[in-house]
């Protein structure tokens, strides 16, 4: 199931074919929203090794098995979004844009509002330009965003202005209206491998390598610097809509391994200090 790249850490090349879950997610490219449970381990190198050998009879690559990830976080000039995050309440939220490799400008990222209630983490995404999405958490009318800065590809324009988006982008809408001064605060950047079960159940596993954070330059560009956030370190994800499988529970607690909480936005806005990000933030707003 794994190969080892020239740093040890990346899984091997894509399957040829996904399953259905995988393809259905990849059919679902412009809007989506997503209800499970995730819990995260943070584990040493040498420990995501062992257990991808201990998890090859069990969990295969997905179909994009490998890509690059940059979270382009949105929060007051007071960082007052990740603060309130941080002191755990029973329901806090995130915005942020996504996007998977480098997007062309008339290619694709997601506006995400991720919430978590109770444990539970729900998540609301609609899929826009780049331009767009800057435009539209700016302030500009969500259609209108998505018109003046469309997507290349016909399919994907069409399916932005479809029902299902315009209800996401009311929500992002209000999220944006309950915090004042929301603008661009923090670039989180990874490498994540995903794997898919092969039993047939909802349970997804993802492997963050190399986190890296920054605060300037706030473009999707491959070729920004960063700071290293966990060096060493991978962060994994277990995503499902229940309880784990018997069997997975007993392997992390066999390995050692225990849920803890781990916001990458969180760690790196801890890292910098709160004092020189809020100084910043005042400065940029």
């Amino acid at each position: 199931m794994c190969t080892s790249s020239k740093s040890g850490a990346s899984l091997a090349t894509p399957m040829p074919a996904a399953c259905p879950a995988t393809q259905q997610r990849t059919t679902q490219v412009m809007s989506d929203a997503f209800k499970r449970v995730e819990r995260k381990y943070l584990m040493s190198t040498g420990e995501f090794e062992r257990l991808m050998g201990l998890l090859a009879d069990r969990f295969a690559p997905d179909f994009y098995a490998h890509s690059r990830i940059s979270s382009l976080y949105y929060d007051t000039p007071a960082f007052a979004m990740i603060d309130r995050s941080l002191e755990k309440p029973l329901y806090k939220e995130k915005l942020r844009v996504r996007a998977y490799g480098t997007p062309a400008p008339d290619g694709v990222v997601y506006v995400e509002l991720k919430k978590k209630f109770d444990g539970v983490v729900y998540k609301r995404r609609v899929g826009m330009t780049s331009p767009a999405s800057r435009a539209f958490l700016a302030g500009m009318p969500y259609e209108q965003a998505v018109t003046s800065f469309p997507l290349a590809d016909a399919a994907l324009q069409e399916a932005s202005l479809a029902p299902k988006a315009l209800q996401i982008a009311r929500e992002i809408r209000a999220c944006c209206e309950r915090w004042e001064g929301l603008h661009p605060a923090m670039m989180i950047v990874v490498e994540r491998d995903a794997l898919h079960s092969i039993d047939g159940s909802d349970v997804r596993l993802t492997f963050d390598h190399s986190p890296r954070w920054r605060t300037d330059n706030l473009s999707f560009s491959a070729d920004a610097t960063a700071q290293e956030l966990m060096p060493g370190q991978v962060l994994m994800e277990v995503k499902c809509l229940g309880a784990y499988p018997l069997w997975l529970a007993h392997l992390l607690t066999r390995e050692r391994l225990y849920s803890q909480p781990c916001s990458k936005y969180g760690r790196a806005y801890q890292t910098i200090g709160r004092t020189l990000l809020v100084q910043k933030g005042s400065l940029d707003a």
